[in-house]
């Protein structure tokens, strides 16, 4: 039987941090096939700073909603066991994904997807982004980098080497490498916090991502994630990439920079095995 994992789903999320919030043992994830999480999502450009007289951009924020849902065990390549997940956002942004997990010991890995759940609009709007000397054509190509590191099977990407998303038991000051190329990202359980959501709030473990893009041992200030985690999932993710490079059309000179923040909250959960589950069926 697959031990209990516990699963942050892509698609496919702060107060301030507190040692008396106590989430409780996590050991695993609640991926009982039929278990939903929905999420209320955002995606906003805002704090721009003109690189070029007269240039101007305004704030934008987009909002709608995720939903993903736990499919059960899926067979991949004919023989690898998989925990199937499906990604599918509405409102402002329309699209749908799937991401399937693999269990090592203790460890989960993404092992590969198709089409990941971001909150960004798919459609081009004529701007390019650059972010750490690397431009990108959308806002939706700057963040899958941010994950890149697969090979084309199928309709799947699968991953070459794929990267532990979760080591249990959550204990606090555990970390580990989460991918070592394109560029290395680590994250680290640095605290407990309680997350307001409008079902109240949930204590959770908060778990930091870091990216080093130029592979020199230090983190990039430029970039910041954190994930809420306890034993009902993921309940909030915020990326925040700060001073992203805009150019218009194919000039390549930015009129200036601006701040992205993408971020997910829970809103629901529907299923039955909340907040205590037995195993996987």
């Amino acid at each position: 039987m697959i031990r209990n994992i516990t699963i942050a789903v892509v698609i496919i999320f702060f107060a301030g941090c507190s040692s008396t919030v106590d989430p409780g043992p996590v050991n695993g994830y609640p991926a009982i096939q039929g278990n939903t999480w929905n999420y209320n999502a955002l995606a906003s450009l805002t704090n721009f700073r003109p690189l070029q007289t007269g240039a101007s951009f305004r704030d934008t924020s987009i909002t709608w909603r995720s939903i993903v849902r736990a499919e059960g065990r899926d067979t991949l390549l004919d023989s690898i066991a998989t925990l199937k997940f499906t990604a599918r956002d509405t409102g402002a942004t329309n699209s749908s994904g799937v991401q399937h997990y693999i269990v090592h010991g203790d460890t989960l890995l993404l092992f590969a997807y198709y089409n990941p759940s971001l909150a960004l609009p798919k459609q081009g709007s004529g701007l390019r982004y650059t972010l750490a000397g690397r431009q990108f054509p959308s806002l939706e190509g700057l963040m899958q980098t941010m994950s890149e590191g697969m090979i084309s099977v199928d309709t799947l990407w699968v991953e070459l080497n794929p990267p532990p998303v979760l080591i249990f038991p959550l204990t606090v000051g555990r970390e580990w490498q989460y991918r070592h190329t394109p560029f290395i990202i680590n994250k680290k359980i640095a605290g407990t916090e309680n997350v307001s959501t409008a079902m109240g709030d949930i204590a959770c473990y908060k778990i930091q991502w870091t990216w080093d893009i130029n592979s020199d041992g230090k983190p990039d200030s430029l970039l910041t994630g954190t994930d809420y985690v306890n034993n009902k999932g993921l309940i909030k993710r915020t990326f925040i990439l700060n001073n992203v490079a805009i150019s218009m059309g194919e000039n390549p000179d930015p009129i200036g920079t601006v701040d992205l923040k993408n971020e997910w909250v829970v809103s629901s959960f529907e299923g039955a095995l909340y907040p205590k589950f037995s195993g996987y069926r």
